[in-house]
């Protein structure tokens, strides 16, 4: 397993050649896909191909450094658990941890080229574009379904806030493909108009969470590029609504009194916590007032839940991918031409700010993604220049923004 000094890995230069459609790859795209679209019935299906894909193919296997981290993670989930409150309740989280790693090392070990990069992103906003924001808009302005005023759709897009977190995930993939230096004008304008439709959205959920995340990693580098225009000060104020009044349901007091008790829990059962998945019982017999709630909030959930040692350990497999990627990034002679891959580092902040308000460890989506942003610190290039740059931007002329 060799690396050159550029970030890039072309160990398997000679296995996939200039190919876009593996048969690993082609998994990921399936249960990339199902997850997006919310067709989780093919999730395994995709999975199991990216395996026989890999194995068939002789793929030269990558052993990312965040799977060690993951793994650890795993390991730790599977001793707290014999300490657990409810071990039935662990066992069965364990069991759906073990396949997130399994998730995460595959999508890092199918993506090898740009062109894949590239057309895993493409497919991934078209598949929101096609269902999820489709049917919430319907939801929303046809009155149909809403969550106290807001908006969502169906399965787990149910949730708004979970709405609004892939709508964050599908803006820094549309970021990522405009600023690419390779970009066609008419795709750039497609992208743009396809980053506002999820900006709507976004707002519509009144996520706050979503929106300050969307804001501080994303908001702020584009602000050079907008400052004097009008629509950025529309933006803005509609921001600062949402922030100020999303809280119909008054949600905003009874979270702080859950955090106050995660916080407690914590305190009691700092080296094992009470057990992956136990956290809504152990609210409920901290505060039988409250009941059975999630603490919303990523990290005191996983404090509560598996420890001091298994936050960390978490924390520091998104570390590592961050790190590596940045590392990588930064090694390179020339940007990737194909996708402007620190916008896909900006959506990592995102959702660690964002994990501020919301419980987002154990979502399926969550893993794919990193696992895609890991593979872009050892992405080959693309073989030629298949189309012009255009530069974005006031006197841009490399066409990214920093």
């Amino acid at each position: 397993m060799a690396h050159s000094n550029s970030g890039r890995d072309n160990s398997d230069h000679g296995l996939i050649g200039d190919r876009v459609f593996t048969m690993p790859f082609i998994g990921v795209v399936l249960f990339t896909l199902s997850i997006v679209g919310a067709r989780a019935s093919f999730l395994y299906i995709g999975l199991l191909i990216s395996l026989i894909g890999l194995v068939r193919d002789r793929y030269h296997l990558r052993w990312p450094e965040p799977s060690t981290h993951q793994a650890a993670f795993v390991v730790w989930v599977a001793i707290s658990s014999v300490f657990a409150a409810h071990p039935d309740v662990a066992y069965e989280q364990l069991i759906d941890r073990t396949k997130l790693f399994i998730i995460f090392f595959v999508t890092a070990n199918a993506l090898r080229t740009e062109r894949q990069l590239r057309t895993l992103l493409s497919l991934c906003i078209v598949a929101f574009l096609a269902f999820p924001s489709r049917g919430a808009l319907l939801n929303y302005f046809r009155g149909q379904y809403t969550f106290f005023g807001r908006m969502a759709w169906n399965g787990p897009y149910m949730n708004p806030n979970y709405l609004a977190l892939i709508a964050v995930l599908m803006i820094a993939m549309c970021l990522a493909l405009f600023f690419a230096k390779r970009q066609r004008t008419i795709v750039r304008l497609a992208l743009l108009l396809a980053g506002i439709n999820m900006l709507v959205i976004i707002f519509l959920t009144q996520s706050r969470g979503a929106l300050i995340g969307l804001i501080a990693s994303m908001g702020l580098p584009l602000l050079p590029l907008f400052r004097r225009s009008v629509v950025t000060w529309v933006i803005v104020v509609c921001a600062a609504v949402v922030v100020a009044k999303a809280d119909p349901e008054g949600s905003a007091a009874e979270r702080w009194e859950i955090q106050k008790v995660a916080w407690k829990i914590y305190l009691d059962h700092p080296v094992f916590g009470v057990g992956l998945g136990g956290y809504e019982t152990a609210n409920a017999a901290y505060a039988p007032n409250l009941g059975f709630r999630d603490t919303h909030n990523t990290y005191l959930n996983l404090g509560a839940e598996v420890g001091t040692v298994g936050l960390g350990l978490w924390l520091s497999m998104v570390a590592a991918t961050l790190t590596a990627t940045r590392k990588a990034r930064r090694a390179r002679e020339s940007p990737l031409g194909a996708v402007d891959t620190i916008w896909l580092e900006r959506a990592v902040i995102a959702l660690l700010i964002s994990g501020m308000f919301g419980t987002w460890s154990g979502f399926t989506v969550l893993y794919i993604f990193l696992g895609v942003v890991w593979s872009t610190s050892r992405l080959r290039p693309l073989v030629s220049d298949s189309f012009p740059t255009h530069p974005v931007g006031r006197g841009a002329v490399k066409g990214n923004v920093r």
